[in-house]
């Protein structure tokens, strides 16, 4: 329910630039410790798994470490609206594409971060810790209510936000 009402609010929202600091009041310092916490950096290459139609994540993820990074969604609606986004808000070493976060090559990636509304979570997750590269750092937002056994919980408990951000490396 939560990710169709994301959507949707998205979708609306981008036509309206009035929620723009709403956006930036929510994202801006949940972003910002998530970069300090899994030590993204410049020379990262970053995977962003479900931007979503307007991907705040990955602008700030941008604007903080000047990192290179890929954006991917499955919902090409959303990839059309966010490459608008991308142009609208000069993300030079930003792309996106459309496709599947279970497909596509992992290789290229020092880094990847998974949005919140990512589903199916386990099977992407799964994979990431199969196939990622030895060292990759994978940063995941997840509900408080559901933490994973799997995952490392890093002291952060946003009080903006309903999300709990672990990061974990692939060994």
């Amino acid at each position: 329910m939560i990710a169709w009402l994301t959507k949707h609010f998205e979708r609306w929202a981008h036509r309206v630039p009035l929620f723009d600091p709403f956006f930036r009041w929510y994202y801006a310092p949940l972003v910002k410790e998530e970069t300090r916490m899994a030590r993204f950096k410049e020379s990262d290459h970053i995977l962003v798994i479900g931007g979503g139609s307007m991907p705040y994540s990955a602008f700030y993820l941008a604007r903080y470490t000047k990192a290179h990074m890929t954006i991917i969604d499955c919902d090409a609606k959303a990839v059309t609206l966010g490459q608008r986004f991308i142009e609208r808000k000069k993300m030079r070493r930003v792309r996106y594409i459309a496709g599947c976060a279970l497909a596509i090559d992992l290789s290229p990636y020092s880094a990847i971060h998974v949005a919140k509304q990512v589903s199916p979570k386990s099977l992407v997750m799964d994979r990431l810790t199969k196939e990622a590269t030895k060292g990759t750092k994978v940063l995941l937002r997840q509900p408080t209510e559901n933490m994973p056994s799997w995952a490392l919980e890093l002291r952060y408990k946003p009080s903006l936000s309903l999300v709990k951000s672990l990061c974990y490396y692939v060994v």
